[in-house]
């Protein structure tokens, strides 16, 4: 195995060559990943796997998700969306981090907002590049202060934050960063339900409710403990690309998320279906036989009314949201104001000896290291 032989302390270990196994495409990325994370953290890194394959291959599968995530979302190039990913695997691995609750959403978010309110503007003002002859001008500068950010953090041989603190820091981050100012403009309205939603349809005496604003996605993700809280479906609820839903049957409660099928024949768009994405009870545990059952009603009773063509109105809407949303990626071009929103926010989360660097000194930093 080609991989293996680059790591020779390795090469006899089984567990680390099935975690290496198989060429679908899956595998291909978890071997591209794992070999970046290997190069940084050397056989150090293989040793804390150890036996522990399923659990790698789990770090290694959320990881990934990061990455298609931060593609999403960030109009930026694949070097820092790969860097993300192969700094949760070395924190992650490191300290044998059960992955299910680490949100690849909030990681990214929390990340880009850090960078468009600090970093990014550093980053603009340097012209850094971004190694491949692109100039800053023509490249996201949200993109490459998160970049300049992990490169920060993610010292060779031992990342200087851990994967709590990391955690820790992008939750806070998106909740408090840039995305704020979206969030203000949009408290005032609540969005539409979806189409052929009736909050009066027959639930067995469940009680169902439409989430149809930031605050009562809030308050139900305070309420139930989950992600919603931090704000995971605020954009996707806004924009319509998700309908989320509070139920309760007696003490049971549960949320759930369904995403519309969407098709555009001529010039009219088509709702043509919904599916589940997820359904959970308090804590993201599962939901009762009796919430599952309600939600598999409402699912049923909004599919029975597709397909339908999405109004005007709504598309205009859902244009006027995006924008709004698009404009919280200006990055701040006021250094000073950088300067103090890094004190003020974000010094106070990271350990002591990180937190007494500039922004400026972190992209500097970056620059001296990365060109």
């Amino acid at each position: 195995m080609r991989f293996a032989r680059h790591m020779p302390r390795h090469r006899k270990n089984v567990a680390v060559d099935r975690l290496l196994g198989g060429n679908t495409a899956a595998d291909r990325r978890l071997r591209s990943l794992l070999m970046d994370a290997y190069e940084q953290d050397g056989g150090e890194l293989l040793a804390h796997i150890g036996d522990r394959v399923a659990l790698a291959r789990r770090q290694i599968a959320r990881a990934i998700e990061v990455l298609d995530a931060y593609r999403r979302e960030v109009a930026g190039g694949f070097h820092s969306a790969f860097a993300v990913a192969v700094l949760l695997i070395r924190v992650m691995v490191r300290e044998g981090v059960e992955p299910n609750d680490l949100d690849p959403r909030i990681i990214v978010l929390g990340l880009t907002a850090l960078s468009a309110d600090c970093l990014a503007a550093f980053a603009a003002d340097r012209r850094l590049e971004t190694g491949v002859g692109v100039p800053m001008s023509e490249a996201d500068h949200i993109d490459r202060g998160v970049l300049a950010f992990l490169t920060f953090v993610g010292r060779p041989r031992r990342p200087r934050l851990t994967a709590k603190q990391l955690i820790r820091l992008t939750q806070e981050a998106s909740r408090r960063g840039v995305h704020q100012t979206v969030q203000a403009r949009l408290k005032a309205s609540d969005w539409p339900p979806p189409l052929g939603w009736s909050p009066d349809g027959e639930f067995g005496g469940a009680r169902v409710r439409h989430l149809a604003s930031l605050d009562a996605l809030s308050a139900e993700g305070k309420e139930m403990e989950n992600c919603l809280r931090e704000g995971f479906f605020d954009k996707r609820a806004a924009l319509g690309e998700v309908a989320l839903f509070s139920i309760q049957v007696g003490a049971d409660r549960a949320t759930l998320a369904l995403q519309p099928s969407e098709t555009r024949i001529g010039v009219q768009l088509w709702l043509t279906g919904w599916r589940m994405i997820e359904f959970r009870g308090k804590a993201n545990r599962e939901p009762s036989a009796a919430c599952r059952r309600v939600g598999d009603l409402v699912a049923a009773g909004l599919n029975e009314n597709c397909p339908v063509e999405v109004p005007d109105a709504e598309i205009k809407r859902r244009e006027a949201v995006f924008a709004a949303f698009n404009s919280s990626r200006s990055f701040n071009k006021d250094l000073g104001n950088a300067n103090e929103r890094w004190r003020e926010t974000y010094a106070r989360l990271l350990p002591r000896s990180l937190a007494s660097a500039s922004p400026a000194a972190i992209v500097d930093e970056y620059l001296g290291t990365a060109l």
